[in-house]
């Protein structure tokens, strides 16, 4: 929509309708403004919120991947258990700094009853006790089970 005055002469209901067609395109201007800002809203939520909440339960699934491809190594495998350990490391040390650095995505994940500092200790545990004889790796995965709440490995 477009204004022109009629042949020139600006008269009072041309100075009327210029008004009109101002209104018109500032209330244009006025409706992108919350689209933008949701926009934002939306980014922030997604990146700040989802993204971590995403990274955990990915690491979530990568430990449980771990634990079931390594469940059977014994002390004579010396391939294996070197790859185990280095692997049950690798994943607690990612725990770990997930809990330790992404502070809002450990409070949300903490308020759905996870522990990613117990887990992320006892994955390290882990590593260390594999391969070893005594009771002690099998506290530490049901550590780890217990602070991800997996169930049935």
């Amino acid at each position: 929509m477009s204004y022109k005055p009629r042949d020139g002469a600006i008269i009072f209901g041309d100075l009327i309708g210029a008004l009109r067609y101002r209104q018109e395109a500032m209330m244009d201007v006025s409706s992108i403004i919350p689209g933008i800002v949701g926009g934002i809203i939306a980014w922030f939520g997604a990146d700040f919120l989802a993204r971590p909440i995403r990274q955990f339960f990915q690491l979530r699934g990568e430990i449980c991947e771990a634990m079931v491809m390594f469940d059977n190594v014994r002390a004579g495998d010396l391939t294996r258990l070197k790859e185990a350990r280095e692997a049950f490391r690798e994943l607690g040390a990612r725990m770990l700094a997930f809990a330790h650095t992404e502070w809002l995505g450990n409070w949300l994940i903490a308020r759905l009853r996870y522990d990613p500092i117990k887990a992320g200790r006892s994955l390290i545990g882990v590593s260390n006790t594999i391969g070893t004889p005594g009771n002690e790796l099998h506290q530490h995965k049901l550590n780890v089970m217990a602070a991800l709440r997996i169930t049935g490995l």
